[in-house]
């Protein structure tokens, strides 16, 4: 999935699922604020914070995450 589609106003479920992951692994590993996030990916910040909320208990679930992460600790 490219940065663009990410950015877009997309609906698809993989382009949706890397949006989410990148805004759990941009909070929690690079504590990035949800208004930073939220304009970087075209969202509101409501948007971003319903992300970190629906989320929160499986986040690491996500294959999308773990890929991430995976690159964050190299």
């Amino acid at each position: 999935v490219d940065l663009e589609a990410v950015c877009s106003r997309t609906q698809k479920r993989a382009v949706s699922r890397w949006r989410q992951a990148l805004v759990i692994v941009g909070r929690k590993y690079y504590r990035f604020s949800v208004q930073a996030m939220a304009q970087y990916l075209n969202r509101d910040g409501t948007a971003v914070s319903q992300i970190l909320r629906r989320l929160a208990s499986r986040s690491e679930e996500l294959e999308e995450v773990q890929k991430l992460t995976g690159w964050v600790h190299e």
